[in-house]
């Protein structure tokens, strides 16, 4: 392969990605992108970052329904807050409510 070839050959691999994995073309997170004026969707940071990444597509895991096009920062915040939400809820619930702790 030549190197004119390969930002086309991944720009197509990006596109089967987000066809494949979330039901979007380039044109629909282009749209979102532009819709969020090129930043994350909780904290505004910008995309393409110092390390060249793209803002992630948020989606609800048990209905893989697409939310929102987030840094990877609050992506990962996002998805660990989600999976121990109950459990943080509780422990606020707890200390603020004037538990022993």
């Amino acid at each position: 392969m030549n190197r004119v070839d390969r930002p086309e050959m991944l720009l197509r691999m990006r596109a089967d990605h987000l066809k494949r994995r979330y039901g979007l073309s380039l044109a629909d997170y282009d749209k979102m992108y532009q819709q969020q004026i090129g930043g994350c969707a909780i904290c505004t940071k910008r995309s393409l970052n110092s390390t060249g990444k793209r803002l992630a597509v948020d989606h609800n895991h048990r209905t893989n329904q697409v939310r929102g096009l987030l840094c990877s920062r609050c992506n990962a915040y996002l998805a660990w807050y989600e999976e121990f939400a109950a459990q943080i809820n509780d422990y606020l619930l707890l200390t603020e409510g004037g538990g022993d702790c």
